[in-house]
């Protein structure tokens, strides 16, 4: 009898414990099914980040390699004005046209410096722009084309758009060719970053074992870093999350 009792016992822990053990399976069947979608996403992801990030690298060395330039003529342009005031103030006619011309020479030089870092600084902002973009159109046909299907569960995909990031400097003042400096989080700043997620919930009468919603938290960011002198692409750490 007492043989009988502890068969019955250990039937009804097998039977109590049995839908935590499928659930546990359908879980674990979950995640390796998702992981190898997601490597793939995370690998379309990080690649046109990074090869956009590269691009953005040589001109942000390009842009602040014209620091010197700015500060020269900054200093002529200082020189250039004292000149022409002393000239002015003599009322010769020689030295007024001298001072003025090369006050004229160092305001073109200037103008000329000026419009080349704001086009630096334009087609650094288009290409983090254009690189946002074709991103998140990458994840997107990778959830299309690539999403596994599995029969018992139902699997919802979303993603965040977000803000394209903008070439993280900052002028040093207002006037015409300024000197430029990275911003202190600039890692953070000009990271091009991406947010997805997958809503997996079990299709009945496979909930009896996996009750509820599942909701995995996805994340791909790539950045420029400086590494001694030089601006190199890295991949941020990764966020992601199962709740």
């Amino acid at each position: 009898m007492k043989l009988s009792n502890n068969k019955g016992y250990a039937l009804a822990m097998i039977l109590a414990l049995l839908p935590a053990v499928v659930g546990l399976f359908f879980l674990a069947f979950t995640v390796v099914g998702l992981t190898q979608f997601d490597q793939a996403t995370k690998y379309a992801c990080r690649e046109s980040g990074l090869k956009a990030q590269d691009k953005v690298a040589v001109l942000l060395r390009t842009l602040l390699g014209l620091n010197t330039l700015a500060t020269t003529l900054k200093a002529e342009a200082i020189a250039a004005n004292i000149a022409l005031i002393i000239a002015t103030a003599s009322l010769e006619p020689e030295p007024i046209r001298r001072a003025y011309n090369f006050k004229k020479k160092v305001d073109d030089q200037r103008r000329a410096l000026d419009k080349r870092q704001k086009q630096i600084v334009s087609a650094s902002n288009n290409l983090l722009r254009l690189a946002h973009i074709s991103g998140h159109t990458q994840i997107t046909l990778a959830s299309r084309k690539g999403l596994p299907n599995i029969p018992f569960l139902k699997l919802t995909f979303r993603q965040q758009l977000g803000k394209a990031p903008r070439l993280s400097v900052k002028p040093d003042s207002s006037e015409l060719a300024p000197t430029y400096s990275p911003l202190p989080d600039l890692e953070s700043r000009q990271a091009l970053a991406h947010k997805w997620q997958y809503l997996v919930s079990v299709r009945n009468p496979f909930q009896m074992f996996l009750d509820g919603k599942i909701e995995f938290q996805r994340s791909c960011e790539v950045t420029l870093k400086k590494e001694g002198s030089s601006w190199i692409a890295k991949i941020r750490r990764d966020r992601s999350s199962l709740r």
